[in-house]
């Protein structure tokens, strides 16, 4: 292979950043291969590894181990191979004289026990529905009979009911319009995506595809006083913010939520204003920065016409009103660092 398809999100995972430096020079190695081929199902032998990258054997199992105990490859050491899992998708076979080289690669590799976790993959949509990759199936399932393995094809899948019980993905404009649709106007609106954002967004939504999960996020960051600026130094989080794996953990975890036994990141006692205020006039509680110079709510305001719905559907997500003064102290060693 002459060159390597690397996707940027890589940085993005929190595991491939945990990996030590050895590790991450040893899976750019493997992936970015010599020896590699256009099916991810290659023969790679410790020494070729060695003088790669300059590394003793010690040095190699070690980082090795570091690389394999996340499933993002395989191998055996009976025979060498590696196989690198999800590779097809990521580089399909996209023509019929690949796939005959495909085929040709699959029939010449020692046999090996990664050929039925390399046929496995091809029953994942994703990656069978890609290029060529479905016509692969057969010279697989031709190899593994005359290797004694019995090939265990998937039941046929009724659409109808795929469909009903599909959960409803979401792309990178989905879920910026869903943050938009939710979380403005008490939190920034997200203007643009621009190329660093739009990484960071895909990698989100490779780990969380589901719709209504998100909704849940973000919702849960609308009942949070301290994630949309009820704390002593007016910080409120943003989109970006959330979108930092450590971040979007801790919001899931619902570290900052005022129930249960979940802690404010405060060390300090701290009074804070309400987001929520009384009309002057129908004494209904509503956003404070709804509320015009008079103390009037859109509802008594006649200058406000047409703003009313939105009002109602903002409140309609946030929830029930927050209290207008929260005292909150911890008694761990937590910063105020959100």
């Amino acid at each position: 292979m002459n060159y390597q398809k690397i996707e940027c999100r890589i940085w993005d995972d929190e595991r491939f950043r945990q990996l030590s430096d050895a590790a991450k020079v040893i899976f750019f190695n493997l992936l970015a291969n010599k020896n590699g081929n256009l099916i991810g199902l290659f023969v790679i032998r410790r020494g070729y590894i060695m003088e790669d990258t300059s590394k003793k054997e010690a040095e190699v199992i070690k980082a090795m181990e570091e690389i394999l105990k996340h499933e993002w490859m395989f191998y055996d050491e009976q025979t060498s191979v590696l196989f690198i899992k999800n590779y097809l998708e990521s580089c399909p076979v996209v023509t019929g004289d690949k796939v005959t080289s495909a085929v040709k690669i699959l029939e010449k590799l020692p046999k090996n026990k990664l050929l039925q976790l390399f046929r496995k993959q091809l029953d994942d949509p994703d990656i069978r529905d890609k290029g060529k990759n479905a016509d692969l199936i057969p010279a697989v399932d031709r190899i593994l009979t005359s290797m004694g393995i019995t090939v265990d094809t998937p039941a046929p899948i009724d659409p109808k009911k795929e469909d009903l019980n599909k959960k409803p993905k979401i792309n990178v404009e989905g879920l910026v319009d869903t943050w938009n649709e939710i979380c403005v106007p008490v939190l920034s609106r997200v203007l643009s995506v621009h190329p660093s954002r739009e990484s960071a967004i895909k990698a989100r939504l490779r780990e969380r595809p589901d719709l209504e999960e998100w909704k849940g996020i973000f919702r849960g960051i609308m009942q949070s006083p301290f994630l949309i600026g009820e704390n002593d130094r007016g910080w409120s989080c943003d989109f970006d913010w959330v979108m930092k794996p450590a971040n979007l953990a801790k919001v899931i975890e619902g570290h900052w939520l005022k129930s249960g036994n979940k802690s404010q990141p405060s060390t300090t006692s701290v009074k804070t204003t309400s987001i929520w205020e009384k009309c002057k006039k129908c004494k209904k509680e509503t956003l404070l920065a709804s509320l015009n110079e008079n103390g009037l709510c859109f509802n008594c305001n006649p200058e406000a016409e047409g703003q009313t719905q939105r009002l109602k559907e903002l409140i309609a997500v946030i929830g029930k009103p927050i209290p207008k003064e929260t005292s909150t102290t911890s008694s761990s060693t937590e910063t105020t660092d959100p």
